[in-house]
């Protein structure tokens, strides 16, 4: 397969990922894009928005509820241990069982607004519930699941409860977007043979990120969003779990991925450009 590096695949980017002006991007006489215009100049420019939600406050006590269970009385599925930075579970793919996470996962203004952002189809189809903060390292999606066309991916950070600032909050770093996508040849890495060796390249990855924000004069984000709130991201964005100050404060939230239609669906950490190697992947639309 002939595959290309996707920083030199730029006209087949989201429009907005490659324009100046939002006039150029959105019709703000349409009422849906009317509606979200705060929202799309903001990530247009910043490369993240909040949005706010009209979900019934039940859905977030039933989710948390059954998270607990999940972790305290079932055998939930974990992220890989590789990818943990402290003893706090994070528990991926409960949509599965969690008829509420999907009811989230599918909130029809997100929908609609990444409709508006992406002018395709969003897909969500990755899930992590949180009780506390990762504390993860600055770090973008696009360097867990691509696309192509390139940085056709979306991540949403949805509040359980009230965020507070000494829980760890997500932080991003606006802008970053519009970075360059980190590849396997731009770190001098092999595609990994192992998760030992998984594990050495994305440390390295991280140590690469720290360098790149601090080259660019970059500056980090906490965002404390309430529930009822949910934080959008774009495919390329720094961010990550900051430390927690007070070990005694929850952080229930959860994360869904969304990629779009009309695309194929990589995974970058075993793709390498020069060789044309591609790691295709299959994802699973999360739906009733």
């Amino acid at each position: 397969m002939n595959f290309k590096d996707p920083n030199q695949d730029l006209h087949d980017l989201p429009k907005f990922e490659t324009s100046f002006e939002t006039s150029k991007v959105y019709n703000f006489d349409d009422p849906v894009e009317k509606k979200f215009s705060k929202e799309l100049k903001q990530i247009h420019a910043d490369g993240y928005a909040i949005l706010d939600l009209n979900q019934p406050d039940e859905i977030y006590e039933t989710i948390n509820n059954k998270i607990d269970n999940k972790i305290f009385e079932g055998n939930p599925k974990l992220n890989p241990k590789y990818y943990h930075y402290n003893e706090n579970p994070r528990v991926i793919e409960a949509w599965r069982d969690i008829k509420e996470i999907v009811d989230l996962a599918r909130d029809i203004d997100v929908l609609d607004f990444l409709e508006c952002v992406y002018k395709k189809r969003p897909i969500p189809f990755s899930t992590i519930n949180f009780i506390k903060s990762s504390e993860q390292p600055l770090h973008s999606d696009y360097m867990h699941f691509s696309s192509k066309p390139e940085r056709y991916l979306t991540g949403v950070w949805f509040a359980l409860e009230d965020i507070d600032i000494n829980s760890g909050p997500l932080q991003i770093i606006p802008k970053s977007h519009k970075l360059s996508i980190t590849t396997l040849e731009e770190l001098s890495q092999d595609i990994p043979k192992n998760t030992k060796q998984l594990k050495e390249n994305y440390t390295e990855y991280e140590e690469h990120v720290k360098k790149v924000v601090k080259h660019n004069n970059l500056d980090s984000k906490k965002i404390t969003i309430k529930k009822n709130q949910c934080l959008i991201w774009t495919a390329n964005l720094l961010h990550g779990g900051s430390p927690i100050n007070d070990e005694t404060l929850t952080r229930k939230s959860l994360v869904v991925h969304y990629h779009y239609e009309n695309c194929s669906y990589y995974n970058p950490g075993f793709s390498k450009f020069s060789e044309d190697i591609m790691a295709v992947r299959k994802i699973e639309e999360i739906t009733y």
